[in-house]
C-alpha cells in the first residue's frame, strides 16, 4: 500500500504576511518581490488590483445619491477581478494593455490558488515569469489606480 508523503513548505506560512487591508500595498509587494516569494507577490498582487480596481468604479461614480452608491457597492461586491478588470477598461480607467496585464496576474493567482499541480521554477525561471506580471501589477495600482495616495476604509 502506498502512503502518501506529508507535503512541506520551507516557509511557514501566516496569515500576518497577508496585509490585505493596507493604504499603500506596494511597499509589501516589493518586499516580497526582493524576498522572491512569488506566491505572495502574484496573489497579493491580484487582491489589492481588485480591492483597489473596485474602489476607483465606486469613485468613477461619484455623482450618484447615496443610496444609489449603496445600490452600486452592493451590486459591486461580488465580482470577481476578471469582472472588475473589465469595467475598468469599458470606463476607460485602464487601457487594453493593462487590461491584459490584469487578467495575466489574475491566470497566475489562479494556478496558485486553485490548482494543486503548479510547477515548480528555478528561482532565474520565476523571477522570468512572475516579475513583468507583479511589476505591471505595481504599475497600475500606483499610475492607475492611485494605490500610493488613496485611503480606503
Amino acid at each position: 500500500m502506498n502512503e502518501r508523503k506529508p507535503i512541506t513548505r520551507t516557509k511557514t506560512f501566516s496569515f500576518d504576511m497577508w496585509p490585505v487591508w493596507e493604504s499603500n500595498p506596494i511597499p509589501r509587494i516589493q518586499q516580497v518581490v526582493s524576498d522572491s516569494d512569488w506566491f505572495l507577490a502574484v496573489v497579493f498582487s491580484a487582491i489589492q488590483l481588485e480591492r483597489f480596481g473596485y474602489y476607483a468604479i465606486l469613485d468613477f461614480f461619484e455623482s450618484l445619491k447615496p443610496e444609489e452608491k449603496e445600490a452600486l457597492a452592493d451590486i459591486l461586491e461580488p465580482l470577481s477581478l476578471t469582472e472588475i478588470a473589465s469595467s475598468l477598461q469599458k470606463i476607460k480607467i485602464v487601457s487594453h494593455e493593462e487590461f491584459s496585464a490584469i487578467m495575466a496576474i489574475n491566470d497566475e493567482r489562479n494556478k496558485f490558488v486553485h490548482r494543486r499541480k503548479i510547477p515548480r521554477f528555478a528561482r532565474t525561471e520565476a523571477k522570468t515569469k512572475y516579475l513583468p506580471l507583479v511589476k505591471d501589477a505595481m504599475a497600475i495600482l500606483r499610475n492607475r489606480l492611485k494605490a500610493e495616495e488613496k485611503r480606503l476604509p
